[in-house]
């Protein structure tokens, strides 16, 4: 018996209570994500993953943009799609056949709202194929917490995301919008993606508030919204109202301070 006793190697101890302890962790203290991490394959993180998930990313266009990184998306050179189609051409300019190459940013077409988007952006992006493209961003805006990093992740994801309802939208229903149209919605929505950043933005050649991005464009155009016009200098405040900047400059927090004076007209139709 002694010798059966020596060889448990845990044995009883009668002055303290029973404890469990979990090995996935290394405090001994079970959660789901500890479990996950236990039993999955581990794989090396993919360099895209930051360019597709940040803060402030929008869930829809994340996920589509996910999905171009991966090739998923379901071109018309896909075996599936093929066999039902009369023709392999894409849709947006008619001229290649449909891949993820071709579509971001080889056509024609998108090629014409990349570079618009690009060029408002204000960050020179070499012209380069889709998967070199995607290299390069990754490698060169990475950092999360770098305002011209965010703003050229927002427009990339913005970018591929309204091209591809665009292509939707010729295939299933036969609608067609011109490129400029399809540029003006992307920055539209960069813009409002804008408001809701919450740290200060960056100055640059101390030209106070930052807005150097973009937003120029935006400063001289007159755009609709729902019944209303969008007029003056400046950037909505919330859903449209009249700020002014605080001591502190541009600052696109819960509560917008803005350094220009924004004007909104609704306009009401007469019958």
């Amino acid at each position: 018996m002694h010798a059966i006793w020596n060889k448990i190697k845990c044995k009883p101890q009668m002055d303290r209570a029973d404890s469990t302890k979990w090995k996935g962790h290394s405090k001994g203290r079970f959660s789901i994500a500890s479990a996950w991490n236990h039993i999955r394959k581990k794989k090396p993180l993919n360099i895209f993953a930051n360019l597709a998930w940040f803060p402030d990313h929008v869930p829809r266009i994340s996920f589509i943009f996910w999905l171009a990184t991966r090739g998923r998306l379901a071109t018309m050179d896909k075996p599936h799609v093929s066999i039902m189609i009369t023709s392999n051409l894409c849709v947006l300019c008619g001229e290649r056949p449909e891949t993820h190459a071709h579509l971001f940013f080889q056509c024609s077409y998108s090629s014409r709202v990349w570079n618009a988007i690009i060029s408002k952006v204000g960050i020179a992006i070499p012209p380069m194929r889709w998967d070199c493209l995607l290299q390069w961003v990754a490698s060169n805006f990475h950092h999360k917490g770098k305002f011209d990093h965010m703003m050229v992740r927002q427009a990339i994801t913005s970018s591929v995301y309204f091209l591809w309802q665009e292509r939707n939208a010729r295939v299933f229903n036969n609608k067609h919008k011109e490129a400029a149209t399809i540029s003006k919605e992307a920055m539209m929505q960069l813009r409002i993606l804008l408001l809701h950043y919450k740290k200060p933005i960056p100055s640059v050649k101390g030209k106070s508030g930052g807005l150097f991005l973009f937003l120029v464009g935006f400063f001289s155009e007159i755009f609709f919204w729902g019944r209303g016009y969008l007029l003056g200098w400046g950037v909505p405040s919330a859903r449209f109202g009249l700020s002014l900047a605080g001591p502190s400059g541009l600052s696109l927090g819960p509560r917008p301070r803005l350094p220009f004076v924004l004007v909104f007209v609704n306009l009401v139709s007469v019958s």
